[in-house]
């Protein structure tokens, strides 16, 4: 269970489904027993920058210093490179998958070189025209 100063930071797009991704991995945490007041939304997140983009300002807001990315394991490095431009260092861990994604091979490859077109940007590039994060978010 979750101690009183910890939080669950929901984060993703509208998903393909008839709910949006984030409602219903808030409605999952729910039944799994975390309470309402301690998850928090961002629906803004329909990539990796955004979703950075999104929780940065969160964590700021709810006095957040830790956090631990929960994704599929092919995209936590470029989710670490991303939060770590941002300024935050994240811990990562790779969600169990209970069935093979759909696509994985080209995920896979697609995954492998976003994460060499971020690591080749400049620092601070990849938001460059994010006006939603201020310099103090960072």
């Amino acid at each position: 269970m979750l101690r009183m100063h910890e939080y669950l930071i929901m984060t993703g797009g509208p998903g393909d489904g008839a709910i949006h991704e984030t409602q219903a991995m808030r409605l999952y945490a729910i039944t799994a027993g975390v309470p309402d007041e301690r998850i928090l939304v961002d629906e803004s997140g329909w990539n990796t920058e955004l979703s950075v983009a999104g929780t940065v300002p969160l964590c700021r807001e709810h006095g957040l210093s830790r956090l631990l990315v929960i994704s599929h394991g092919f995209h936590l490095p470029r989710i670490k490179l991303a939060f770590a431009r941002a300024g935050r260092d994240v811990y990562t861990v790779p969600a169990p998958e209970r069935f093979p994604l759909p696509g994985h091979r080209f995920l896979l490859a697609r995954e492998t070189a976003a994460l060499w077109a971020y690591y080749a940007a400049p620092l601070g590039s990849w938001r460059s025209n994010r006006s939603e994060v201020s310099s103090t978010d960072l």
